[in-house]
């Protein structure tokens, strides 16, 4: 398994003036704990200056915001699948690890669902979704049943077989016409065609959530 990570980033000094620093966090800390090979394909989302990257990460700019964070999550999403990485984990910058990130890999590498099933970590920030929160990582997984509290979008991980499978027509994953909310329903509507979710409980990974992206939909309704 080498697995991918998009993750996606915002930096100006109206809606997030410290989006690199939080990118240069990320890729740190996922640098200094994760144990396998892996990919990382950093989609920056009109930021007002461009993150200074090493040729090392894959790296792609849009100029602007109107198509929201979905456009950067499905072309990372498609960037990965040409890069033909077999596992894919959709993230946000404003996360970081600890060495748990490898008991995610590890637990899902051999289970049964793992190409029909979207993956989620359990995390201590008290605003994510209720079944992933926790204060110590235990082992197991739970699987989520109920529409409204899928795995939370900060992070989604599924396999390349997973998004072949339930792919929209439009070769989508995620609805282009959710562009800044509701992207984890694709999870509750592919359900119905036999795919799962499921929170890892031996991972446990931070998130600030920031919620930046809030202040950009707030400005551009107004405009």
């Amino acid at each position: 398994m080498k697995p991918a990570f998009v993750v996606t980033v915002h930096q100006s000094q109206k809606y997030r003036p410290n989006g690199h620093k939080l990118l240069e966090r990320y890729l740190q800390t996922l640098e200094e704990n994760l144990k396998i090979p892996y990919d990382i394909f950093i989609i920056e989302n009109a930021s007002e200056d461009l993150f200074k990257f090493d040729k090392k990460y894959h790296y792609r700019y849009f100029p602007d915001q109107l198509k929201g964070m979905t456009r950067c999550w499905n072309e990372g999403v498609k960037y990965a699948i040409e890069n033909e990485n077999d596992f894919i984990c959709v993230t946000n910058e404003d996360i970081f690890y600890n060495d748990t990130i490898n008991s995610f890999f590890n637990d899902i590498r051999e289970f049964p669902d793992k190409d029909i099933s979207v993956f989620g970590p359990v995390s201590d920030c008290e605003s994510t979704f209720f079944p992933q929160r926790a204060k110590t990582t235990t082992e197991g997984f739970i699987r989520l049943t109920n529409p409204s509290l899928p795995i939370h979008g900060w992070f989604l991980g599924f396999s390349k077989n997973y998004y072949n499978e339930f792919k929209r027509r439009d070769e989508n994953l995620f609805d282009p016409n959710k562009i800044w909310r509701g992207q984890e329903s694709f999870q509750s509507e592919n359900w119905k065609k036999g795919a799962k979710s499921y929170v890892v409980k031996s991972c446990m990974i931070h998130h600030d959530h920031l919620g930046s992206w809030r202040k950009t939909i707030s400005d551009i309704q107004q405009k």
